[in-house]
């Protein structure tokens, strides 16, 4: 045999393991890949079939579901002071909100909630605006949607400071119930859950023109489960191509949803009321009164009068 035989005869034997070391490599991916779907779909269907059970939903407002955003405003070219005001939160709900959404940081120095949608902070009349303020000087029933801004970036000492604070200043069970606290972030929500309060996962899915959206929508509803969050939040996104769409329809049908930034269509808003899974809507105009659009398996009349809220 001579040595170019011998060494073809190697190169032959090297290829041929490593196109079993290869196929061996493909084989376990597979059957890996087939087992992680497979445990995907099932855990999918288990936590569909758990949601579609559940019959107890946090109190909201089931006819009249479009709330406030920031209040009722009519001062568009003094909004930032307008808006997020206990003036405009009163307007709203005289002119028949049966809830508000208004955005608060927790401020750790000063150990309050200052209503604000930024920072550095918005003023109210060259003042700053406490939540407690506002629980304490409005007196129609109602509920609040607390949009918490950067609630992500407070330690788990501060979380439990905003907690206890936020204890402190509701005084009572009554508007407990009807507080939700917003945010994205998944674990530091628990300590608002522990004392009572309702809260709201904020979820950032893709819109339908992206083709992992169903995918996206599925683990954030997995979350939403397994997290045992109150409602789910999210917005609508473009009319023309929406973040909530078809498919959203479809996977978080099961899901109690707080939908934000509509577009200002009474038609849409309409559509998204008769949905039973849809609990509260935001339009993307806070300087527009929606606030009469009723579900339309509800009679007008049926709707709790604003004084019978949480009572």
């Amino acid at each position: 045999m001579t040595k170019q035989t011998m060494t073809t005869d190697k190169t032959i034997q090297i290829v041929m393991r490593a196109k079993q070391t290869t196929k061996r490599v493909i084989i376990t991916l597979s059957i890996f890949t087939v087992c992680i779907v497979l445990s995907y779909l099932t855990l999918l269907h288990y936590v569909d079939t758990q949601l579609d059970a559940k019959t107890h939903f946090p109190s909201t407002t089931p006819c009249l579901k479009v709330w406030s955003t920031r209040g009722l405003v009519t001062e568009p070219a003094n909004r930032l002071n307008d808006a997020n005001s206990i003036q405009s939160i009163t307007r709203a709900l005289i002119s028949g909100a049966q809830g508000v959404e208004i955005d608060v940081f927790f401020d750790v120095e000063l150990d309050r909630f200052i209503v604000s949608h930024d920072r550095p902070y918005n003023l109210k009349d060259g003042q700053l605006l406490t939540l407690a303020e506002v629980f304490s000087t409005i007196d129609i029933p109602a509920y609040y949607w607390l949009d918490f801004k950067k609630l992500t970036r407070l330690d788990e000492n501060q979380v439990n400071q905003a907690v206890a604070r936020l204890s402190l200043i509701v005084p009572n069970d009554s508007l407990r119930a009807r507080i939700y606290i917003e945010s994205e972030h998944p674990l530091k929500l628990p300590p608002f859950q522990n004392e009572g309060f309702h809260t709201i996962l904020d979820t950032q899915p893709l819109p339908v023109s992206f083709a992992g959206t169903r995918l996206v929508h599925n683990l954030y509803k997995l979350v939403f489960y397994f997290g045992d969050f109150s409602v789910m939040g999210l917005g609508y996104g473009d009319v023309d191509d929406p973040v909530y769409n078809h498919i959203s329809e479809t996977v978080l049908k099961s899901v109690p949803l707080f939908i934000y930034h509509v577009p200002n269509e009474r038609e849409l808003l309409q559509r998204l009321s008769d949905q039973d899974n849809v609990k509260v809507l935001l339009n993307s105009d806070e300087s527009v009164n929606l606030f009469d659009i009723s579900a339309r398996e509800c009679d007008a009349k049926q709707a709790l009068p604003q004084t019978e809220i949480g009572i």
